[in-house]
């Protein structure tokens, strides 16, 4: 078998391949393959040659072949290839002043050249392609670097575009750390409150589950959180210094139903309680009248007697308020001794014969 390849473009021929003297490309190779453009149709044509059987024909004296020839055409077009990066086009950030960085960046094809703008005037302070690098004298700030990649028959150009920040010699740092308290459903929703040392800060609020399965990638909420858990996401942002990032946890909590059972409930307390008072002050009364006899032997005073004299007599809230009163005055300091001397003397307690 014998091959020859046409190269076409366009339904055109425009050249042939050749592989040796005879242009025959038999046993043809990746490597020739290669030399090909992309972006172009070709054809592959195959060619059987007729094979002679030796001998030739008696009448005609022509030679006799045991098959014919015949021949084939392949059509195949060779794509161009879509270029691609390997290494990002990145440059390490630095504080002005210091050694700036060199950027970096690999593609698939082909050679990139970075371009580095001044975003506040768009001046050019950096070309890998031209001499021109003033990184040295960059200001604290956002510039901007362009990677590029020229493409050409066989593969596609590239671009990208990073910003990057050079930054002041002071850190930024939170004066105040950034917090938010949680609420109860249908409360005036709380604010937040940080402070950084530079920069101004911008708020953003994401359901909870969200933000940490899927991270900046999570949708961020457009209005007052409702009954849920939350992150709040805190940024301080500075032309000149880094930019300070918190996140914080909070909760906007379900008001609990005040039921008919805990209104009982409550009530039922409250009526204990009066009960126990009631029961605690017929007790107290019951004492200081057992009470008095005993005080009014010991000081020779008839107020007991009144007292025991009307006995059986009711008396109205008012007199029986004034009465306590008095006794709690009078006989205080008594009642005080007489105990202390009951409880802590087996001596039996000395009467008095007369009280200042």
């Amino acid at each position: 078998c014998i091959y020859a390849i046409i190269l076409i473009a366009r339904n055109i021929v425009i050249d042939k391949l050749i592989i040796n003297e005879r242009g025959e490309a038999q046993g043809l190779t990746a490597a020739e393959l290669a030399k090909l453009e992309g972006g172009k149709t070709y054809y592959l044509k195959a060619v059987v040659e007729r094979k002679s059987a030796g001998f030739v024909d008696g009448d005609t004296s022509k030679p006799i072949y045991n098959y014919t020839q015949m021949s084939q055409y392949v059509e195949f077009h060779i794509q161009i290839s879509n270029n691609y990066w390997t290494q990002t086009p990145n440059i390490e950030r630095w504080i002005a002043g210091e050694e700036p960085s060199a950027p970096t960046g690999i593609p698939r094809w082909g050679e990139a050249v970075f371009v580095i703008y001044d975003e506040k005037t768009n001046e050019i302070i950096f070309n890998s392609n031209e001499d021109i690098n003033k990184l040295a004298e960059a200001k604290p700030g956002w510039d901007r670097i362009e990677a590029m990649v020229e493409g050409n028959d066989n593969y596609t150009s590239l671009t990208s575009v990073t910003r990057f920040k050079v930054f002041a010699t002071e850190m930024n740092f939170w004066n105040i750390i950034p917090n938010i308290q949680g609420w109860a459903e249908g409360q005036p929703h709380n604010v937040p409150i940080a402070k950084a040392a530079f920069g101004n800060i911008t708020y953003s609020y994401y359901e909870r589950a969200d933000y940490e399965n899927n991270g900046a990638y999570a949708k961020k909420l457009s209005g007052v959180p409702t009954v849920a858990d939350y992150v709040m996401v805190a940024i301080a942002e500075s032309d000149e210094h880094e930019d300070l990032t918190a996140v914080v946890k909070f909760s906007v909590y379900k008001t609990a139903a005040f039921s008919e059972t805990t209104y009982i409930a409550l009530v039922a307390t409250f009526g204990a309680i009066i009960a126990l008072g009631a029961a605690l002050a017929v007790a107290y009364i019951i004492v200081q009248k057992k009470k008095m006899p005993k005080l009014a032997a010991a000081n020779g005073d008839d107020i007991a007697d009144d007292i025991a004299d009307d006995e059986d007599e009711e008396i109205d809230e008012e007199e029986f308020e004034s009465v306590v009163y008095e006794q709690n005055n009078t006989f205080e300091e008594a009642t005080v001794s007489e105990v202390d001397s009951e409880i802590y003397d087996d001596t039996p307690a000395l009467e008095p014969t007369s009280i200042d």
